[in-house]
């Protein structure tokens, strides 16, 4: 699944959550149905650059179908990438400054010479958003 930035109350923190719509995807696929050649003539059907280039769109647009589907049959609202709860809000907006949740305030992107490097642990996650099993220092 895809993620983006979401507010999670139960962290009470600014975090990746799940990102469960599908006016992009559906966008991306119908793209992507125009991209697939539909026919080519005889010599042009041979090519194996032609071979190659419709066999990655067509693979893509499975790709992308599947995740579709998954989303069309996921009973639970998307969920905090970090603890696995479900009371969140999406941060609406991008770049510098963006809607904080639970205020009338927003959130402020501010420079920082300070630069930290993290590890996070591998989170596994069923379909419907349950975390499985967690594997650290991934």
């Amino acid at each position: 699944m895809k993620q983006r930035s979401g507010w999670c109350f139960d962290c009470d923190s600014h975090v990746p959550v799940e990102d469960l719509r599908t006016e992009d995807l559906l966008q991306e696929i119908v793209s992507l149905h125009q991209q697939v050649p539909k026919d080519a003539g005889f010599f042009k059907s041979l090519s194996s650059s032609y071979k190659h280039d419709k066999k990655l769109l067509t693979d893509q647009l499975t790709r992308l179908e599947k995740r579709l589907d998954l989303i069309k049959t996921r009973q639970s609202p998307p969920k905090c990438l970090s603890c696995g709860g479900g009371h969140i809000s999406l941060v609406e907006g991008a770049g510098p400054s963006c809607y904080y949740p639970g205020c009338k305030g927003t959130l402020q992107e501010q420079g920082d010479p300070l630069h930290l490097s993290l590890e996070f642990d591998h989170r596994i996650y069923d379909l419907e958003g349950l975390l499985i099993q967690v594997i650290e220092d991934w």
